[in-house]
């Protein structure tokens, strides 16, 4: 059960929230590329540049292997948080299992 969000974190390309574009993604290609929308917040400086600045360096390490489709962009700064899912997962299921067992973590982690 645990598995399709990190499923979806992957496969699903298309935005759940409306300012991810601008929240996220968009001041990492800006961070990479140099050109692109920025919302006023980024200029004024009222926004932490951490979750722009890691999808960034994926964007580049992406941009530095020929990666140039936007559709692959998706995928790769999904790649991220598919991974703090998983240890988001792994981190929960560690914690029932030392309370519970080894069932008590495994029903942590489905719910």
């Amino acid at each position: 059960m645990a598995l399709v969000p990190c499923v979806l974190a992957v496969s699903e390309l298309g935005r759940i929230h409306p300012d991810e574009v601008f929240q996220a993604l968009e001041p990492a290609y800006w961070r990479v590329h140099g050109y692109g929308v920025l919302a006023w917040e980024w200029r004024e400086g009222l926004r932490n540049w951490a979750v722009p600045g890691v999808l960034a360096a994926f964007l580049k390490a992406a941009h530095g292997v020929g990666i140039t489709d936007p559709r692959v962009y998706r995928g790769v700064v999904a790649l991220p948080q598919f991974a703090l899912h998983a240890w988001s997962l792994w981190a929960v299921y560690r914690f029932a299992e030392r309370r519970a067992g080894p069932w008590g973590g495994a029903l942590a982690v489905l719910l």
